[in-house]
């Protein structure tokens, strides 16, 4: 279907079966989605500008960015895209931090080989 005007107000809703645009609406919507690439054909209304609205396209993309289970703990999330990053990050500095303890333990252990077979 092209060419739908969609008289929008405060909040909207888009449901519908599978397959009927959902989600390419909520991409044109979506000015943070890049997955369409080409600048949308939104007409907002006259004399403003997108920059001049606040639009939050709560879809799957927003879903994946601020929230995330928190361990292993079921109905805990973490919640917010900075959030998210920060638990990334401390994610991956433990991940090192376990590798370099496991090398310093790899390396205690040749050193402690070598010297009982150098006879020390």
């Amino acid at each position: 279907m092209h060419d739908v005007e969609v008289v929008s107000t405060l909040i909207n809703f888009f449901y519908g079966n599978n397959g009927t645009g959902k989600t390419t609406i909520a991409r044109l919507i979506d000015e943070k989605d890049t997955e369409i690439g080409q600048p949308t054909d939104i007409i907002w209304q006259a004399e403003k500008s997108a920059d001049e609205y606040s639009v939050l396209v709560y879809n799957r993309r927003f879903v994946e960015a601020n929230f995330r289970n928190y361990g292993k703990l079921k109905g805990v999330f973490n919640v917010g895209e900075q959030n998210n990053a920060i638990l990334t990050q401390g994610s991956e500095k433990t991940a090192q931090r376990a590798e370099q303890e496991k090398q310093n333990c790899d390396n205690t252990a040749e050193k402690e080989r070598k010297g009982t077979h150098a006879g020390i």
